[in-house]
C-alpha cells in the first residue's frame, strides 16, 4: 500500500462557548460537542508539500495536533480520494478536506481528551459558595481529560445524601453534617456514608443573623413571636439556626417559614419577615445585596449560649464578623463558624484524586478570582475535616508537607 501524502494543520482548544458538530473552517473558531466548553482554532499548514503539487486519488492523511493547557495529543486519519487542478482549486480542496475530516477527527479527539466528567455541588446560585464552586471547576479543568460541571444545590444536607449513590462527585459540606452522616444519625440514618472522603478545605461557614434596623429586634431573644427565615430548607444553616434557638430557649417560639433562602432578601426588604440567617464567609453576597437598600443589624451569639452550643456540637468555634464588613454595622459581631470542606467518594481513583487536589491548590488564584473569600483558602485546613482524607489527596499533602491527623488517614 502506498504511503499517503501528508497535509498538516493545527488546532488549539481555548475555554469558550459550548461546542456543537457543525463543521470547522479554516482560521475560524468553531465548536464541537454540546458537553464541552471549548473552541478549536484550525489552521491548515501545507508548507511541507513541494511547489506545484498535484492532488491525486491517493488517500490523504490528516494529522491533528490538539494543544490544551500546555499538553499535546496527536490524532491522525486517512480520508478519501481527491483530484487536482489549478493551484487555487487545490488550496480550496485541501481546505475543504481539512474542514470535513476535522469534524470527525476533532469529535473523536475531544472524546479522547474528555475521559472524566465530574460534578461539583456546593450551594445555591448567588451565594459565595456557588461562586467558589465555579472557580474550583475552572481549576480542576486544568487537568487534561477532565470536564467539570457545577450543579446548584438545595443545601449541604442534600449534598451529603447524594454521596451515597453518585460517582465522580465532589461536594461541600460543613463538618457537623459529615459527623452526623458517619454516625448514622438523622437525617442520615439510612447509612452508606462511610464512602465519603475528604479532599481539601474551603473557607468556613460564618453564621450571620440579619434583621431590619426598624424591626425592634436587638438580640436573638427578641425574635420570639417574630417571622424569621432560618437559612433555607435543607441547609446546614437551617439546622444551626434551630439549634441556637433551642439553646436560647426559643424552640417552637419563632415563626420559621419553610422557604428557600433566595426568598430571604426579598422577604426582609418587603417587610414579610424581620430577618434571616445565612451561613457564608464574609462578606456574604445576600447580606451585601440587602444592606445596599435596607438598614440592618447583625445579632450576636452570647458567650454563655456559645458554651451551651459547644456542649451539643463541638464542631462549631467562636468567631467575630469585623466592624464595617457591612454598610451601617460599625461594631464587631460575635458569632460561630464551622469548617467547610470539599469531599468526594472512595470510588474515585487515587491518581485522579491526586491530580485534582494538586490542580486545586496550584490554581487557587482561579478560586480567589471567583469570589473574594477564596483568598482565605488554607492548605492545612484539611485537618478540620471529619471523614478520612482520600489516599490520592494524602499523597499530595505529604508532598506539600501537611500533616494529616491519624484519625483521617
Amino acid at each position: 500500500m502506498e504511503r499517503p501524502s501528508d497535509v498538516w494543520f493545527r488546532g488549539r482548544f481555548t475555554p469558550a462557548s459550548f461546542v456543537k458538530s457543525n463543521g470547522i473552517h479554516e482560521g475560524r473558531p468553531e465548536t464541537l460537542r454540546p458537553r464541552l466548553r471549548s473552541r478549536l482554532f484550525v489552521s491548515p499548514d501545507a508548507s511541507g508539500m513541494p511547489p506545484g503539487f498535484c492532488l491525486t486519488s491517493d488517500p490523504i492523511r490528516i494529522h491533528l495536533a490538539v494543544i490544551t493547557d500546555g499538553s499535546r495529543a496527536g490524532f491522525e486519519t486517512d480520508t478519501g480520494a481527491l483530484t487536482g487542478g489549478e493551484d487555487a482549486m487545490k488550496r480550496r480542496l485541501v481546505s475543504s478536506v481539512v474542514a470535513l475530516v476535522a469534524c470527525g477527527i476533532v469529535g473523536w479527539a475531544a472524546e479522547g481528551l474528555a475521559q472524566t466528567r465530574l460534578v461539583v455541588k456546593s450551594a445555591r446560585a448567588g451565594t459565595s459558595y456557588y461562586a467558589l464552586a465555579i472557580g474550583t471547576s475552572k481549576a480542576l479543568m486544568t487537568v487534561q481529560g477532565v470536564e467539570v460541571s457545577v450543579e446548584e444545590s438545595l443545601g449541604s444536607v442534600a449534598n451529603v445524601k447524594e454521596a451515597r449513590t453518585r460517582s465522580n462527585y465532589l461536594f461541600t459540606s460543613t463538618s457537623d453534617l459529615i459527623a452526623q452522616a458517619t454516625k448514622k444519625t438523622k437525617p442520615f440514618d439510612d447509612g452508606g456514608y462511610e464512602r465519603i472522603r475528604t479532599l481539601w478545605a474551603f473557607p468556613g461557614v460564618v453564621m450571620h443573623w440579619i434583621v431590619r434596623q426598624d424591626s425592634g429586634v436587638k438580640t436573638i431573644r427578641d425574635l420570639e413571636g417574630k417571622r424569621f427565615i432560618a437559612g433555607g430548607i435543607g441547609t446546614a444553616t437551617e439546622r444551626l439556626t434551630k439549634l441556637v434557638l433551642k439553646v436560647y430557649g426559643l424552640e417552637g417560639k419563632v415563626d420559621l417559614p419553610a422557604v428557600d433562602l433566595k426568598e430571604g432578601v426579598d422577604a426582609v426588604a418587603n417587610r414579610r419577615a424581620v430577618g434571616f440567617s445565612t451561613g457564608s464567609p464574609f462578606p456574604a453576597p445576600m447580606v451585601m445585596e440587602l444592606v445596599a437598600t435596607t438598614p440592618v443589624l447583625l445579632l450576636e451569639i452570647g458567650d454563655a449560649e456559645y458554651k451551651k452550643l459547644a456542649e451539643v456540637d463541638p464542631t462549631y468555634s467562636p468567631t467575630v464578623i469585623p466592624a464595617d464588613t457591612y454598610k451601617g454595622v460599625s461594631g464587631g459581631t460575635k458569632t460561630v463558624a464551622s469548617p467547610v470542606l470539599m469531599y468526594t467518594t472512595d470510588d474515585m481513583s487515587d491518581d485522579l484524586a491526586y491530580k485534582l487536589t494538586k490542580a486545586f491548590w496550584d490554581n487557587r488564584k482561579m478560586v480567589a478570582d471567583a469570589h473574594v473569600t477564596g483568598k482565605g483558602l488554607d492548605l492545612a485546613g484539611v485537618r478540620y475535616g471529619v471523614a478520612k482524607v482520600h489516599p490520592g489527596a494524602q499523597r499530595y499533602y505529604k508532598e506539600a508537607g501537611v500533616e494529616i491527623p491519624a484519625s483521617m488517614r
